[in-house]
């Protein structure tokens, strides 16, 4: 696999974040059409999808730095370079599936049946 699929002016595409982001954007579009089969709002999924997306990249990159945290004291500001790269994985699914319960269960929805 190349590490970079493109080059759009000054911007690389990489192959990793790509295939990431279209995974999440064909999920969402699955899940639209089983939630309208389900009887729940495409709002509230959209909302939802909002909500993990971001917490997702949030949660990634500070399990990051808190993982390098001896670089980053000494580079403060470089914490918001995500462009960089430095996200992990498992603390993006972590501090989603934190972010969702709560986002779930407070528009009063059961977790496990929007979970399923």
């Amino acid at each position: 696999m190349h590490p970079i699929l493109i080059h759009l002016k000054f911007l690389p595409v990489y192959s990793y974040g790509a295939l990431v982001a279209l995974g999440f954007f064909v999920s969402f579009l699955l899940i639209l059409k089983r939630a309208k089969e389900q009887g729940i709002s495409a709002d509230f999924v959209s909302d939802l999808f909002l909500c993990i997306l971001i917490t997702s990249i949030v949660g990634a990159r500070l399990l990051y730095v808190a993982v390098n945290a001896g670089y980053f004291l000494q580079r403060p500001l470089e914490i918001v370079m995500i462009h960089h790269g430095g996200l992990i994985l498992y603390g993006g699914v972590i501090t989603a599936v934190v972010a969702s319960y709560f986002f779930i269960t407070r528009k009063g929805y059961p977790f496990y049946t929007i979970a399923d």
